[in-house]
């Protein structure tokens, strides 16, 4: 006996969903998880884990690097489209290499409580997470 895909599209339809990325991909699920090594909230704007919970409410510039980084776990993620997501420019050197350094250089100190880290690469940053990361992506905004 299987599901009708109508009935199944319009539940996720009328409930609503949450993107999940965890360690190992992406998948939609209507709740949020439960426990996790480590849980990026794109809705409370913070990060939790082993007790401890970090705000990025009031830090925008830190918040969009970090969820750019964490849409792809344990991937490089360019500079390019670091400065794509935070300035909504395209990378130019000369103007972005210092802030992208500051600003990582912040995220990194921010994340020392977690087992989140960030690593640097020849084309860009890396986000290395544990096993049990879960990042709940921010509802998007409306049209």
């Amino acid at each position: 006996m299987g599901l009708d895909p109508d009935l199944i599209g319009a539940l996720f339809d009328r409930v609503g969903s949450l993107r999940l990325v965890t360690g190992a991909g992406a998948r939609v699920a209507v709740a949020a998880p439960e426990r996790g090594d480590a849980v990026l909230d794109g809705r409370s704007h913070e990060l939790r884990a082993g007790g401890q919970a970090v705000s990025f409410k009031t830090r925008a510039v830190l918040r969009r690097m970090l969820y750019c980084m964490a849409g792809r776990p344990g991937e490089i993620v360019s500079k390019d489209d670091l400065v794509g997501a935070v300035w909504q420019n395209q990378y130019d050197p000369l103007r972005h290499d210092n802030p992208l350094w500051v600003n990582i250089r912040r995220l990194r100190v921010l994340l020392q409580p977690t087992p989140v880290r960030i690593e640097a690469d020849e084309g860009g940053y890396r986000l290395i997470v544990p096993p049990g990361f879960v990042y709940i992506e921010p509802p998007r905004k409306a049209v």
